[in-house]
């Protein structure tokens, strides 16, 4: 019974990723409509700010131009996730069918994960100060910082090595029997 209250919650979670991913489409179009036809009233699209670590230091007049600079790089990060929530329905789908986490295949899609949230997390931020160093006339902006994206990595590497070591003894255990 446990194994199928188990198996329901896996495939409401592949469920839930699957949503994320039609909401990021429409943050998506948003943004693009913003972009082309100036800003929305009312309405500030930026995932730059985001994060725990940062520094940030402005030469030049950025008001229009980092809000584009934003909204380019909110787009960057929208097709990224949309790309890990995608993946993320399918792991969820496939264990909510009796797929076993406990094999190499598996965790190497953790790891994946893991690598790509530090990748977000460690190059978002320079991309949004070179993007927006362009856009700056006679001007520039640094930005330097992680996001909780990099802890996220980094507990999904540790995760993945725990599977791999649990596939390790269960491989263990079928050589003893």
């Amino acid at each position: 019974m446990k194994i199928k209250r188990f198996q329901n919650l896996l495939w409401f979670l592949s469920l839930i990723f699957k949503l994320m991913i039609f909401v990021a489409i429409g943050m998506i179009v948003l943004l693009i409509y913003d972009l082309i036809f100036g800003p929305i009233d009312g309405m500030i699209f930026s995932t730059i700010n985001s994060g725990f670590i940062s520094f940030s230091k402005t030469n030049g007049n950025i008001d229009n131009q980092e809000r584009i600079a934003a909204e380019i790089v909110t787009i960057i990060i929208a097709l990224l996730n949309i790309y890990i929530y995608n993946k993320a329905s399918k792991l969820f789908n496939g264990l909510s069918g009796g797929e076993t986490p406990f094999n190499p295949h598996f965790s190497g899609k953790i790891r994946t994960f893991g690598y790509l949230y530090i990748a977000q997390s460690l190059l978002i931020k320079p991309l949004y100060s070179i993007i927006l160093s362009v856009l700056i006339p006679n001007g520039y902006k640094v930005v330097i910082g992680f996001g909780e994206g990099l802890l996220i990595g980094l507990i999904l590497l540790i995760a993945s090595a725990v599977l791999d070591y649990g596939t390790e003894l269960q491989y263990i255990s079928d050589e003893t029997v």
